[in-house]
């Protein structure tokens, strides 16, 4: 078990897991949004390679319209 924080809640997890997986998994499947994990942007086109581990800290942002 690994435990982190998503959007200032922490969370816990069975394993490590790339950033596509735990956003399937949280429902942000087919989702536009924009994620940072420690405070650095991930691109998408990384969502599958970059590797959520232990501690870290992932913020996920949807976009809103407003005007």
């Amino acid at each position: 078990m690994i435990t982190i924080h998503m959007n200032g809640e922490e969370k816990t997890l069975e394993s490590e897991i790339t950033v596509l997986e735990f956003l399937n998994k949280n429902g942000y499947r087919n989702k536009m949004v924009a994620v940072a994990v420690n405070q650095s942007f991930v691109p998408r086109s990384s969502y599958n390679h970059h590797t959520i581990k232990q501690n870290d800290t992932i913020e996920i942002v949807a976009p809103m319209q407003g005007g």
